[in-house]
């Protein structure tokens, strides 16, 4: 069996898609083809022209594009990362600084504390985000906790417990600006505020504080803010 070898670009360089160890890229990096590796690390600027298939973790604090999908044990990028296709991370996935996913994104844990755009749905065991989030279908994990800086939108959300906290204060009335926007949200505890919804389906359902709610459907229990607007309330 043929040993595997490292690849590294430290300046502009260009190297052949295949099978390697450990990749580095530094400099202004370009990989032709798809890409096999134990593990992947960009700090400098860095392209696959093709998909990225990583054993162990892919660390980004750098410019990245993945022309193609992304699967990895572990994804952290503290720089700016695009990904074409879909991104399957078996374990922890943490962004700091701007991921666009503009296919689907699976992991078991999503931590943010940077921007995310996606394009398609994301599903995770844990959710968690302080910062900002853009995510067009469904986002769907058993723990959704969204601490925003920025304005948000989900196309909807669905959980066992799901919160959503503006992690600044600002003024009393609804801001688009600062707060979440999304279709429907549906989980058996949901906690929010500053939330925007046509829908919100649950259990144990509190609206807090500068949400707007078109209908809420609860079965057991319902708690509202004095300033929150909701057009229907039905117990089912």
């Amino acid at each position: 069996m043929t040993e595997l070898i490292d690849m590294s670009i430290s300046g502009a360089g260009k190297m052949p898609g295949g099978e390697y160890r450990n990749v580095t890229i530094s400099g202004a990096g370009k990989i032709e083809g798809s890409l096999r590796c134990a593990s992947l690390d960009v700090s400098g600027s860095g392209k696959v022209q093709g998909d990225v298939d990583c054993a162990g973790g892919v660390d980004c604090s750098g410019a990245a594009k993945i022309e193609g999908r992304l699967s990895a044990e572990s994804f952290d990028c503290s720089g700016a990362v695009t990904v074409e296709g879909e991104c399957s991370i078996t374990g922890k996935l943490k962004a700091s600084g701007a991921g666009k996913f503009k296919g689907n994104l699976r992991a078991e844990l999503v931590e943010l504390s940077g921007e995310i755009a996606c394009g398609g749905d994301v599903s995770a065991e844990r959710f968690f985000s302080e910062g900002g989030c853009r995510i067009e279908g469904l986002l769907n994990a058993e723990s959704v906790e969204l601490k925003l800086h920025h304005s948000g939108s989900i196309g909807s959300i669905g959980g066992s417990n799901i919160l959503v906290r503006k992690k600044h204060s600002f003024s009393l009335f609804f801001d688009r600006s600062g707060g979440l926007w999304t279709e429907s949200i549906e989980g058996d505890c949901v906690d929010l505020e500053y939330t925007e919804a046509a829908v919100v389906r649950g259990k144990n359902v509190n609206i807090g504080a500068g949400c707007r709610i078109g209908r809420v459907e609860y079965s057991e229990n319902l708690t509202t803010a004095a300033d929150a607007i909701i057009g229907e309330k039905v117990r089912i």
